[in-house]
């Protein structure tokens, strides 16, 4: 019974619509940056990043983009 959860686990996680896989790097949308920000009101950081299965370090660069720019992605001059 316990392996059947952890399947059905991975199987809802494993494709998560919000990542799309480009080698090493996953590319996340500014949508999802975007719900960072507003998790943030109400939750610390780490627990983002556990909640949406991104890193921490990621969560926190959005973060602070978002308190200096007003924006959560980089856009060239």
């Amino acid at each position: 019974m316990a392996n059947n959860g952890a399947a059905q686990l991975r199987a809802r996680t494993s494709s998560y619509p919000s990542r799309i896989m480009v080698g090493n790097r996953r590319h996340i949308l500014e949508s999802m940056k975007q719900q960072w920000v507003t998790m943030s009101a109400h939750m610390k950081s780490s627990d983002i990043a556990h909640v949406t299965h991104s890193s921490h370090r990621t969560v926190n660069r959005a973060l602070r983009l978002s308190r200096l720019t007003g924006s959560v992605v980089q856009r060239p001059l």
